[in-house]
């Protein structure tokens, strides 16, 4: 319930879910040319973890046993994927790119109470689709049904219609008291 109400426009929102396979390969195409492959990574969650992870890494530089940039890397990758330890039944993986392969801004959205970054989807590109596998209503949500037509032009307009046969479309049953 606390994605719904975070995240989900106080559960109207849409939940997407992706094949965890099809996301560990996908790579994103860089304006110009080229690609960068995007990184799929489990969140942890508490600064407990993150400090004795951090621990480790350095212990091992001291050692010799690691060169800067992959260290840097690791580091990266593991700030990124920690939050607080109060969203640890969020279960959460996160998906994101290094910036130097991006060699491009992320647009901002501003509608919400804080700016936050994103890609366009459409940066895929039409030879690798959203691994898109369901789709999910929230408990207060208009779209009900895989026969709404509501969902349908959602999927059209923000995954295309080529993937709307292979996606389970799904509405959420959980009691909820909008806050």
């Amino acid at each position: 319930l606390t994605q719904w109400r975070s995240y989900a426009d106080d559960a109207s929102g849409v939940c997407v879910g992706f094949q965890r396979e099809a996301l560990e390969g996908l790579h994103f195409k860089k304006p110009g040319g080229g690609r960068a492959k995007l990184q799929l990574s489990k969140v942890y969650y508490g600064k407990d973890s993150a400090q004795r992870y951090f621990r480790k890494l350095i212990d091992v530089a001291i050692d010799g046993g690691v060169e800067i940039w992959p260290l840097a890397e690791k580091c990266y990758k593991r700030i990124v994927s920690t939050k607080h330890e109060c969203y640890k039944t969020e279960n959460e993986w996160r998906l994101f790119i290094y910036a130097k392969a991006l060699k491009t801004s992320p647009m901002v959205d501003v509608t919400g109470r804080r700016p936050r970054p994103y890609l366009e989807l459409n940066n895929f590109g039409k030879d690798e689709p959203l691994p898109v596998s369901e789709l999910w209503s929230g408990p207060t949500s208009r779209f009900q049904s895989d026969n709404d037509e509501g969902w349908k032009m959602f999927v059209a307009q923000h995954l295309g219609n080529e993937v709307l046969g292979h996606i389970n479309f799904n509405s959420s049953s959980l009691p909820y008291i909008r806050t």
